[in-house]
């Protein structure tokens, strides 16, 4: 059992009790539809339950994330990994949606947000999609 505090954000602090970053994405995404990791503050606490890996009596960052509590104001949050790889609410409800929100490893960055009126890259052009009706649709 893994014990901390949040000092400056979750990675960190994650990394500072000794996790590798294939676990600590291993608890984004067993997370993702609780809570989100970067709205946890300063003072938050977390208790994280990992089977350590030993090779050659050193510890391995292959060690499977079993479970975490996060404390987060009044708030708690868990996620329970089963057997079948997924992870669980202490109540026995499933975490994980039909789709991921991040459908990667880890959460990618945003170059730029959406914009309508975007120039096309060789024409320079702003390139206006209209709304049309086929004819076949057409009421008469």
């Amino acid at each position: 059992m893994v014990h901390g505090t949040i000092n400056n954000d979750f990675n960190s602090s994650l990394k500072e009790v000794g996790l590798s970053q294939r676990q600590i994405n291993q608890l984004a995404n067993g997370l993702q539809w609780q809570i989100s990791t970067n709205k946890l503050k300063k003072g938050d606490r977390f208790a994280i339950l990992v089977k350590r890996e030993y090779l050659n009596g050193k510890v391995t960052d292959l060690g499977n994330v079993e479970a975490i509590h996060i404390i987060s104001g009044n708030k708690s949050y868990y996620a329970i990994q089963a057997d079948n790889g997924r992870y669980y609410s202490r109540h026995g409800e499933t975490l994980g949606k039909g789709f991921a929100r991040y459908p990667l490893q880890f959460i990618p960055r945003t170059s730029s947000p959406f914009n309508p009126r975007r120039l096309h890259p060789v024409t320079h052009r702003i390139s206006h999609i209209k709304a049309s009706i086929s004819p076949s649709l057409r009421v008469h």
